[in-house]
């Protein structure tokens, strides 16, 4: 793999695609640990108090939750290992499913992974999904009654492993030129071949102008943001500046920076980007167009990001992993604290009547739209 060696991750636990494992059974060591961590590494460690008593406190989650910087602080989670070592390795039991929960408490299918139940059952983007029930006591298959365009439909699922992929790529002709479209899930460590493919790909395309799907990507690996930086923008701003880690007062020894590498596959010719954001649009995809904007026009179109400019190291204690916010990140001109998340340039609501993808669907229509004419729709 290319050489990159941030071992961090700028991952955010909101919305569906990450969740913390409960446990309330953690240990006292795990506590103690715990606010060692937060005294010490914690971005935040001069607002954590002196001589807590981690006995008092019936978890660990318990105690983060008590302890942590509340006005800014809405990342560190807590998650048992064998968890996590299941969402990175993109490998998964479940159904394939990936949307969010309406107000009136059915499910809205954003997308289906590849290669999962729910895709094999013919489930797509924008199904409801009615009410869903196990028929076995092994829980090995599920039944999911959804709707579809105002038609009913129901089909029952066999849950087993699966692998799905995090990129996928298309090209556009558009008035004589080439637009390269990047849908990149998450940015995990085991997606490094993917995306080298992928540029490789649009590198014999010869892409004049790139779309960068980002909508529902929480973030992940630093190391796959930069090398994604690399692929974008290294051959014209090698050995620049992309970003800075920077740690508390006590641990500046610790900052670190990703610098532009130029690869035989990146699109140096690039002169703007466009990004396609939500407010799943979090941590190291928003590391990417804050680190891009001081180089290249970045373009983004959608809804505003979730705001994010913070990462964590992981720690493993007791089988369950600590990610406690120990860095900011700033671009080459110092900027970052974007906690509100960034405003679209052009405004577009997701479209969920088109497949991700389809050079119809409003968000990716607008986005050709403006690398057409320059204007958003």
């Amino acid at each position: 793999m290319k050489r990159k060696t941030f071992s961090y991750l700028l991952l955010s636990i909101m919305l569906l695609f990450v969740s913390g494992c409960g446990s309330s059974g953690a240990s006292k060591d795990n506590k103690q640990y715990l606010y060692e961590q937060l005294k010490t590494l914690y971005l935040w460690a001069d607002f954590v108090p002196d001589g807590v008593n981690t006995n008092e406190y019936v978890s660990d989650e318990a105690l983060l939750d008590d302890l942590k910087y509340k006005p800014l602080d809405r990342f560190s989670f807590i998650m048992d290992k064998d968890v996590y070592s299941q969402q990175v390795s993109q490998t998964d039991l479940g159904d394939g499913l990936r949307g969010h929960y309406t107000d009136g408490g059915t499910f809205e299918v954003y997308y289906v992974l590849d290669n999962s139940p729910a895709q094999k059952a013919g489930m797509q983007r924008g199904d409801i999904v009615l009410n869903a029930y196990y028929t076995d006591e092994s829980q090995t298959y599920i039944r999911y009654e959804f709707e579809r365009n105002g038609t009913y439909y129901s089909v029952t699922l066999t849950l087993e492993p699966y692998e799905y992929p995090v990129v996928h790529t298309d090209l556009f002709e558009r008035e004589g030129q080439t637009i390269g479209y990047l849908r990149y899930d998450q940015f995990t460590s085991t997606s490094y071949d993917n995306i080298e493919k992928a540029f490789d790909g649009f590198s014999l395309a010869g892409i004049d102008e790139l779309v960068l799907d980002l909508r529902y990507n929480p973030g992940g690996s630093i190391a796959m943001a930069s090398i994604l930086l690399d692929k974008i923008a290294g051959a014209a701003f090698e050995g620049q500046l992309q970003f800075t880690l920077q740690y508390n007062e006590a641990n500046q020894d610790r900052n670190e920076e990703g610098i532009f590498e130029a690869d035989e596959n990146s699109l140096g010719q690039l002169q703007r980007i466009v990004v396609l954001t939500t407010p799943n649009t979090a941590s190291a995809s928003e590391l990417v167009i804050n680190a891009l904007r001081p180089y290249i026009d970045v373009v983004t179109v959608g809804t505003r990001t979730y705001g994010k400019p913070v990462g964590m190291e992981i720690k493993e204690y007791n089988a369950r992993l600590y990610f406690l916010v120990n860095f900011e990140l700033v671009n080459m001109e110092g900027v970052g604290d974007y906690y509100d998340g960034f405003a679209p340039d052009c405004p577009v609501d997701d479209d969920l009547s088109h497949l991700l993808g389809d050079p119809e669907e409003a968000m990716t229509a607008a986005a050709l739209q403006y690398l057409e004419t320059g204007a958003c729709l």
